[in-house]
């Protein structure tokens, strides 16, 4: 298997694909992709170059102008690619939500953000007897932030407005954003 990231116009929706995503699903998806990033690859058939799981991220990436996303190429005939399709959609329909971790990973969640906190109670109340208690994100007034050698506080406010317009200019983590604060200093 090989990893690349490409520009998601090049990528061909299989079509065979069984998945049909409604717009609630795909606006969580876009919240996934603008609070953490991209958390999995869009898995494509390096022989004839379809989706074979990711049609939905991609079609977001090209609806909101995402320049690249994250790929890894498998090596699958026309008939293993189908074979594929039916048992990811399998596989998923099978899986359950393990509520002993579903509610520690709730009760662990800071955040200020609406759409997280609505889909992290929609959790909940999906479960009958789970607790779950919404934890406001503490509030910072500074942050110090470390960069190679260089070292300086901004107010949170600054903060979370540069790191914001950052990740929607790259859809990325730290890495990339690290990188940007430099070549926006002048430093690279």
């Amino acid at each position: 298997m090989r990893s690349a990231h490409v520009a998601p116009d090049t990528l061909l929706a299989h079509p065979d694909n069984l998945v049909i995503h409604p717009p609630e699903q795909e606006e969580q998806m876009l919240t996934l992709l603008r609070t953490v990033g991209w958390a999995a690859p869009i898995l494509v058939s390096v022989q004839t170059g379809r989706i074979i799981d990711g049609h939905m991220r991609v079609s977001l990436a090209r609806r909101v102008g995402i320049p690249q996303v994250p790929v890894d190429y498998v090596d699958l005939n026309e008939e293993e690619e189908r074979k594929a399709l039916l048992y990811l959609k399998r596989t998923t329909d099978l899986a359950r939500i393990d509520p002993v971790n579903l509610e520690v990973i709730l009760n662990s969640i800071e955040t200020d953000q609406e759409e997280i906190a609505t889909m992290a109670r929609a959790f909940a109340n999906a479960i009958e007897g789970l607790k779950y208690t919404p934890k406001p994100r503490e509030i910072i007034e500074w942050v110090e932030i470390t960069i190679g050698p260089l070292s300086f506080v901004v107010s949170w406010a600054d903060y979370v407005q540069w790191r914001a317009l950052l990740r929607e200019a790259h859809f990325s983590r730290k890495p990339t954003i690290n990188h940007e604060i430099l070549r926006r200093l002048g430093l690279l």
